[in-house]
């Protein structure tokens, strides 16, 4: 059997692999009732869309991480301001700020 080998990321491959339409192919040919697995067959014939251009592959890989830092960011600023919130409910709740009327 031949096989062509072509070249791509890493982290391109990440990507695709942990996409939607990636992780439903995988419920379909996954075996097992209790605890689904893919086997390392069914691994090796999942279809996968690359682009064959290595330097268009980096371009998909930085505007991808792009918006993971800015979740990231997003995620780390709520938690702040759900710090804040306790914070301040606390101080009213405690008589520690008083409620002007």
């Amino acid at each position: 059997m031949f096989f062509l080998i072509q070249k791509i990321f890493s982290g391109y491959l990440c990507l695709w692999l942990n996409s939607p339409k990636c992780k439903n192919h995988a419920d379909k040919v996954a075996l097992g009732n209790a605890q689904k697995t893919v086997t390392l067959g069914a691994l090796g014939a999942f279809p996968v869309a690359f682009p064959r251009n290595l330097e268009e592959q980096k371009n998909i890989l930085e505007y991808f991480d792009g918006y993971e830092k800015q979740i990231i960011n997003k995620q780390t600023q709520l938690e702040k301001l759900k710090l804040l919130k306790l914070g301040l409910m606390s101080d009213l709740l405690t008589g520690k700020v008083r409620v002007k009327i």
